[in-house]
């Protein structure tokens, strides 16, 4: 009986999967340059599994990992939760997807690929991707021209407080009349920055024509670098943990094709010095444990004290320690007042599990909040209030 239901479930899987096929959509129907942007899955033959669902970027290629419900187990941790991915330059963006089924490891994983476009400004000029980015964190320098440009030919240098962009262009071919231009030409184009500090840069794009006469072309824009940084959470699927950083180097080693990590799309706005935050905003503390590989922070004085006195006692006598240690103070962040978060900001939560190592989770967005309480982690409360 069991193995005829298991049969006759596992045929509706693969008409649905046949019929409707998987894709992963922008929640914005016309997502643009410098935009934060957000994928949501569809079409799966179950909802995925909110916790797991990551992913890793290579240029202009998303990989996503989705855990899907087996169709006989199904609670609020089941859904389709939408996955920032943050700031894309313009162009055509390819989606895969890697699903596997709960409980079924023998089972071989299904896959899908969706496409999707982030389009260029309409208006000629300078732009950012994102709009506002975040300080140390690296964004694109994007260019919508009145010419066609050659993309690869652009370069990207820091003098002070400008950020420059050397480009070569085609003088003969206007975008503006609607036909193609040259071989290897765009209408627009994109060059990564590396993160700079918070501030107000002058963002200048300096177009030479190639193979013929022509003026220089100049766009230049006013932007501003966020007094805030952001932090990125990163997921290990062979210890099953989650990790936090704002430190730019931390995300770039965990980035690195082969790492064994992959983003979630959670985070959250910190600041990384004091002189940047604002007067309420307090430090927090980073403990490590080296023993299970997890990470530890906190805002709350009575949690860091209690810690460095655990150390302090532990390091005594000369005997190996094991403990958690310290590893200073982490960012700057809002800390609840009483267990609630003011006007402006929204609560993140922390959520503790004990198996496989102590680890730690830091969730924001209401999605995923909700589905780690439909888990076997502890909710321990709002840890930190993050600034809208």
């Amino acid at each position: 009986m069991k193995s005829t239901l298991l049969s006759t479930l596992a045929a509706a899987c693969l008409c649905a999967t046949a019929a409707h096929a998987a894709s992963m959509d922008p929640t914005s129907p016309y997502p643009t340059a410098g935009e934060v942007i957000s994928l949501k899955p569809n079409g799966t033959s179950w909802p995925p599994y909110i916790p797991t669902a990551s992913y890793t970027r290579q240029g202009n290629m998303l990989n996503f990992e989705l855990d899907l419900s087996d169709g006989f187990y199904y609670s609020g941790a089941f859904g389709a939760s939408p996955i920032d991915v943050g700031g894309l330059p313009p162009g055509t963006y390819t989606a895969n997807m890697r699903m596997r089924t709960l409980g079924h490891d023998d089972a071989p994983p299904k896959y899908a690929t969706s496409y999707f476009v982030v389009a260029a400004p309409y208006q000629p000029d300078a732009y950012a991707a994102p709009a506002q980015p975040f300080s140390y964190a690296n964004w694109n320098a994007v260019l919508s021209s009145a010419y066609y440009v050659y993309p690869m030919s652009l370069r990207a240098t820091v003098e002070g407080s400008v950020v420059r962009v050397a480009f070569e262009y085609e003088p003969a071919y206007p975008t503006s009349s609607g036909g193609p231009g040259p071989a290897g030409t765009t209408p627009y184009a994109s060059v990564p920055v590396q993160g700079l500090a918070p501030g107000i840069y002058t963002l200048q794009f300096n177009g030479t024509p190639r193979g013929a006469n022509g003026v220089t072309l100049q766009y230049a824009k006013t932007i501003e670098v966020r007094r805030e940084a952001r932090t990125a959470e990163f997921y290990e699927e062979a210890s099953g943990h989650y990790y936090l950083t704002a430190d730019p180097a931390e995300v770039n080693r965990l980035e690195t094709p082969g790492s064994g990590w992959r983003r979630t799309g959670e985070g959250f706005s910190v600041w990384m010095n004091a002189n940047v935050a604002p007067a309420n905003a307090v430090p927090a503390c980073h403990y490590y444990l080296a023993s299970s590989n997890s990470h530890f922070y906190s805002v709350s004085n009575g949690d860091c004290e209690m810690l460095k006195s655990m150390e302090a006692n532990e390091r005594q006598g000369g005997k190996a320690f094991t403990g958690w240690a310290s590893q200073g103070t982490a960012f700057y962040a809002l800390a609840p007042v009483n267990g609630d978060c003011g006007a402006g900001t929204t609560p993140v939560a922390r959520f503790y599990s004990g198996e496989n190592g102590a680890n730690h989770r830091f969730a924001v967005s209401q999605g995923v909040r909700d589905a780690m309480t439909n888990t076997s982690w502890n909710s321990e409360g709002p840890a930190f209030c993050a600034p809208l």
